[in-house]
Parts: C-alpha cells; sequence; structure tokens
C-alpha cells in the first residue's frame, strides 16, 4: 500500500492528502504554491531523491558503513538479479540524476562513471547494460572485496545472530543488514499455482530476459 511511503509534492497544499494517505512528504516541487523551481531548487530536490531511493540497497549501505569506520564483510553478487532477471534492452525509469548509488562522499556518480576512459554511456534514458556495468564500477571502488558466497541462514545468537553461508561457513555477527532483493521473491496468484512456467511466467523469471520469446 502506499502507507509509509515518502513522497515529493507539487506545493505544500496537499498536505492534508498524505496525512489521510499515511504517506510522509520530503518536499515541495514548488518553493512557494504558484511560483516555479528554479535550477538550484531541483538540483536539491534530485539530490534528495537519490538519498531517499538509492538503487542497488546493499552497496550503498555497506559504502557508508565503511565510510563511518565499521567492520563490514558483503557477501552475494552485486547487480545479479539486475544481469540475469531484467529484459535484455531495457531502459531505467528512474532519470539520469535520480539513478546514482550512493556513497558517502557522493562521488561515485553515474556521471563518474561515464567519464571513465573507454566507457561508451548513453546520456538519455538509462539502459539497463550501462546501469549494470556502473553498479559493478561502484562495487568494485567502494566494496572491492565482496564475498560471492550466499547466506544461507541468520539466526538469533545471544546479543547478535548466527550467520550460515552456502557452503557451511559459521560466524557470530552483532548486527546485520539484509538487502536481499526481490529476485527470489516471484508472487504467483494463487489460480496460476502448479500451472507449467511455459504458460505462466513471472516477469523476474530468467526465461524472460528474453522477451522475443513471445515474438509473434
Amino acid at each position: 500500500g502506499l502507507k509509509d511511503r515518502t513522497v515529493i509534492s507539487q506545493h505544500t497544499h496537499f498536505a492534508y492528502l498524505w496525512e489521510w494517505l499515511g504517506m510522509k512528504q520530503a518536499a515541495d516541487l514548488e518553493p512557494k504554491p504558484g511560483l516555479s523551481p528554479t535550477p538550484t531548487h531541483l538540483q536539491l530536490l534530485l539530490g534528495q531523491v537519490r538519498k531517499l531511493s538509492p538503487p542497488p540497497l546493499g552497496l550503498a549501505v555497506a559504502s557508508h558503513l565503511r565510510g563511518k569506520g565499521a567492520e563490514v564483510r558483503v557477501f552475494g553478487k552485486p547487480m545479479d538479479f539486475w544481469d540475469s532477471q531484467m529484459p535484455k534492452g531495457m531502459l531505467l525509469r528512474s532519470p539520469w540524476l535520480g539513478s546514482s548509488i550512493g556513497d558517502p562522499k557522493g562521488a561515485l556518480t553515474l556521471d563518474r562513471y561515464a567519464a571513465e576512459p573507454g566507457t561508451a554511456v548513453n546520456r538519455g534514458r538509462v539502459r539497463l547494460e550501462d546501469f549494470v556495468g556502473y553498479g559493478r564500477w561502484f562495487q568494485r571502488q567502494a566494496v572491492p572485496d565482496v564475498d560471492a558466497r550466499h547466506v544461507k541462514t541468520v539466526e538469533l545468537d545471544g546479543g547478535g545472530y548466527r550467520v550460515t553461508l552456502e557452503d557451511g561457513e559459521s560466524f557470530h555477527a552483532e548486527n546485520v543488514v539484509v538487502a536481499a532483493g526481490i529476485g527470489a521473491f516471484p508472487q504467483i496468484p494463487a489460480v496460476f499455482a502448479g500451472m507449467e512456467e511455459e504458460l505462466v511466467s513471472h516477469t523476474s523469471h530468467k526465461a524472460n530476459r528474453d522477451l522475443g520469446r513471445f515474438a509473434g
């Protein structure tokens, strides 16, 4: 639902609506009702959008924790969902300025990646392959020691947690951040449960990475 979602509104006159819906208003598009936003105001809003919804959350959180001096271990395969479960040729819905991954210094932006030697990036709508390349570049800069193993279980363990990896290694952690993404949790209506994937599939199924199979 919409409850607890964060929104940037046209102006403050909609405050009653967000309160009724249980939503949180982060900022106004118009600095004052009827007054068009200046380029400076819009730039500030875009900065807020990047802070509110950084894509690949796990990488962003890890980079910020390390920026604070925390000892962090990161597991999994960065950008794997984007690379293996999103349709080829897809364009991101978010605009260029809203597609950068957050880091403590705000230095590892999509603009910075596009300026790297040998990088050819479309500066219009962000292409899937460009975003995957950017995410992996970000990971190499901010979290270069990612462990590709997956976490199997996380259980309470005294004052912290017992983390067990897919190969059986187990260790204690004081805190755990779960950024599992959505790839492993497709929701298929009960009426279609049990039907073959050739007849009923979810948009995140790897078979749908090539939508050409629906041609004709």
